[in-house]
């Protein structure tokens, strides 16, 4: 059985698979089978999920029911949009790092009304804010954002609700333990986020850039504007969790977290190609695949024809986003280009280079958790960077598709203390 056990897992992994296994004997907990990861990466994140919902849950919940109970803004209208829009499995999700970072330190339950406390503030602030915008903005009708275009309706009116949410959450930040820290921090990660993303929408249907990849290429490689730097809340929970808790940010803590920012950056790019090429915009590994002379030709053909379809559908003025959303997802011209385009990415071997890619982030991650936080028994945070790599797993054995499993039963607002089972996949932002 160990013989099965270790051919399962690459020799590459070998040290993250000890390193993982001796945090759970630490702590005397039992995380899933490090083995899954390659083996049933489904299953693994199922059971992850549910190992950390079980240790978190009723942390979860305390933010939950006094986000939910009391009143936030002064209209009830607006109390009631809000509370409608408030997606429940992405704000258990986004909070995740912070109850672990404080788990690693033995501070959970010391600090755990402060926690509380920021967290509710960074809900409000933050996660349906620009949750908010980005789902207008991507068109995306995955499973934790379509009731969004829904709830919120038109992009003007989901701009306006991120805009009091940022001001409203803002005031009650400045309430929170260590908030001149805990305020810098949201405020700097964030305003860096948002920039990303209006670059972002501001580069879309960009055709020099199928001209000359390099172009959007270098902004991967370095610089402030990194697309896979356009995820911010791995950071923003962690560096707050460490400022409620009084623990100075060693020197490497920011650039392991950007780090940690670009590998799931760089995993969602991956499982988002077939929306995010029809709302224009070119991420990684088509960027990769339109760098190979040879295949960079037809490449650039097929996402002519996806733009010539996606854009007009996008561009009506007035329309509702869910409809465009659906109608992007449903055209069948739209669903074969992007076949066309996946299997050409394959033989370009965009796919396998990212993946490659996101594998060497993870090992890099994993291999420098105690250097560091040194002292600390990380074993959540371990937990949370391995479910994207067992996402990117995922993609692997599904054809870079991240396919629809069967229906997750997300609990309720009023309960999350029972049985969560969920999978990984996109986070926002």
């Amino acid at each position: 059985m160990a013989n099965t056990t270790r051919r399962l897992i690459p020799k590459a992994h070998v040290h993250a698979q000890q390193h993982y296994c001796k945090l759970g004997a630490t702590l005397g907990s039992s995380p899933p089978d490090y083995s899954k990861i390659f083996s049933d990466p489904i299953s693994f994140d199922r059971e992850a999920f549910n190992d950390l919902y079980r240790r978190y849950a009723p942390y979860l919940q305390a933010v939950l029911d006094n986000l939910l109970s009391g009143r936030i803004f002064v209209s009830v209208a607006t109390d009631e949009l809000f509370k409608k829009h408030l997606d429940v499995p992405l704000v258990c999700k986004q909070l995740l790092p912070l109850f672990a970072t404080a788990e690693a330190f033995g501070k959970l339950d010391e600090c755990s009304s402060d926690l509380v406390d920021f967290g509710q503030a960074y809900v409000v602030t933050k996660t349906t804010a620009l949750n908010a915008i980005d789902t207008h903005i991507d068109l995306s009708i995955s499973y934790n954002t379509k009731h969004d275009l829904a709830a919120t309706g038109d992009f003007r009116t989901a701009l306006l609700l991120a805009i009091a949410s940022i001001f409203k959450g803002f005031e009650r930040l400045n309430y929170c333990q260590g908030n001149s820290k805990t305020v810098a921090i949201v405020g700097n990660v964030f305003s860096h986020v948002m920039e990303i993303m209006l670059h972002d929408y501001c580069s879309r249907f960009w055709m020099d850039a199928l001209r000359n990849p390099r172009l959007q290429i270098k902004l991967y490689e370095k610089g402030e504007l990194n697309p896979l730097l356009g995820s911010g809340f791995y950071e923003a929970t962690i560096r707050s969790a460490l400022a409620i808790m009084g623990i100075a940010e060693g020197p490497a803590v920011k650039e392991f977290l950007h780090k940690f920012r670009k590998l799931r950056q760089l995993v969602d790019e991956i499982a988002d190609v077939h929306e995010d090429i029809r709302v224009g915009r070119l991420t990684y590994p088509v960027l990769v695949g339109l760098s190979n002379s040879v295949h960079s030709k037809a490449l650039a053909s097929t996402i002519k024809q996806i733009w010539h379809k996606s854009k007009p559908i996008i561009s009506r003025t007035g329309s509702d986003d869910l409809m465009n959303a659906k109608c992007l997802a449903g055209n069948l011209r739209l669903r074969y280009l992007t076949r066309r385009l996946y299997s050409l990415l394959e033989v370009a071997g965009a796919w396998q280079q990212s993946y490659d890619e996101a594998d060497e982030l993870y090992l890099d991650l994993i291999g420098n958790f105690s250097r560091v936080f040194p002292g600390a028994h990380p074993l959540g945070l371990v937990e949370i960077v391995t479910l994207k790599r067992a996402f990117l797993e995922r993609l692997k054995h599904q054809e870079w598709r991240d396919v629809s499993l069967d229906p997750v039963e997300f609990p309720s607002a009023e309960s999350i203390q029972y049985k969560m089972e969920t999978c990984e996949g996109r986070l926002g932002k």
